[in-house]
């Protein structure tokens, strides 16, 4: 990928600073604007991962620190992390506090602004940025919705690599070959998988392996239940933390069968708490003054980098809509061991 030479991109706002430095990038990448005839010129060469702890790693450069950020299809915000802050003693200028919605509850985070970064080559001041425990000091940011829905981001788990196409350059809502939608809390795109044959739920798409567990998938204690999971196959207990700093006690154990798409994962890893730890963040609201809930999109648990290592995957986040394939062919019936 040919690298765009160095800018100063300012603003007054977090979004509009992303929004220009994605059109920067757009320009510089030859990705083209939209009306453009030929749909090759919309798409961009492939760029290099790291894909250390299943995440989509980028190399990035904050107050003059390299280090790493995520792409988290997941976030609804960017963040900045707490553990690198202190690490490195750096201080920036706190200017408010934002609501973040962990697993269990939520709490509010600090705020950030004036923090200098270089990524792709580009510099620019964010003017706001949340401050959330992402973990390892060595991870800087986190890029959420703000930055994805810009442009298609398609990944190639099995080798690696990423690339970005413009919208006009490929339809996903036509193209796209599992059920997808935009969850309508967060705006995050889901999926509807179905697992072992028994249940069929929807699934937030997790890029950024969030929670510090190379996990196949984050589910509702009570549809493990209904279905009798937890007593058909075996279980062990693990401790994640959640976005908020939350250790939170779950039940690991394998499914099967898992169908995402037209594609069939045999032994995928499920992750569901331990009685007494609630997701609250999967729950569903009940509408102001009445007990009739909601039916509003909302997502029944993650799927993340366990199942997706095996594909190429698609996201138009702007509308909610995903691909998969394999980078080589084979039988869809034919299941995938992982």
């Amino acid at each position: 990928m040919a690298r765009p030479t160095t800018a100063s991109v300012r603003s007054r706002a977090s979004a509009i600073v992303y929004t220009a430095l994605v059109l920067t990038l757009a320009a510089k990448l030859g990705l083209g604007v939209p009306g453009l005839a030929q749909a090759e010129a919309n798409v961009s060469e492939w760029y290099p991962l790291d894909l250390n702890q299943g995440n989509l790693r980028i190399p990035t450069i904050v107050g003059g620190i390299p280090g790493f950020s995520l792409i988290d299809s997941s976030a609804n915000i960017h963040s900045i992390n707490q553990q690198f802050l202190k690490t490195h003693g750096l201080q920036f200028r706190a200017i408010g506090r934002t609501r973040v919605q962990g697993l269990q509850d939520i709490k509010t985070q600090r705020r950030l602004s004036k923090v200098p970064v270089e990524l792709f080559g580009m510099s620019l001041t964010l003017r706001s940025i949340t401050e959330l425990d992402l973990g390892a000091a060595d991870i800087q940011l986190k890029l959420g919705g703000s930055f994805m829905k810009n442009f298609v981001l398609q990944v190639d788990y099995p080798n690696a690599r990423m690339r970005l196409l413009s919208h006009d350059a490929v339809d996903l809502d036509k193209l796209k070959n599992l059920r997808s939608k935009r969850e309508h809390y967060t705006g995050s795109p889901m999926v509807k998988v179905e697992l072992n044959g028994d249940e069929a739920v929807w699934l937030t798409l997790d890029t950024s392996n969030g929670y510090g567990n190379q996990r196949g998938i984050l589910l509702d204690r009570s549809i493990a239940a209904r279905a009798g999971w937890l007593s058909e196959f075996p279980v062990r207990e693990t401790e994640y933390k959640d976005v908020n700093g939350q250790l939170m006690s779950f039940l690991d154990f394998e499914l099967p069968k898992v169908m995402v798409g037209p594609y069939e994962l045999g032994n995928v890893n499920v992750s569901v708490p331990q009685v007494g730890e609630d997701l609250e963040r999967f729950k569903r609201h009940v509408v102001t003054g009445s007990n009739i809930k909601t039916t509003r999109r909302q997502a029944d648990g993650y799927i993340g980098y366990e199942v997706l290592k095996h594909f190429i995957v698609t996201i138009d986040y702007r509308g909610g809509d995903v691909h998969i394939s394999i980078p080589k062919p084979a039988q869809a019936a034919e299941p995938i061991t992982g």
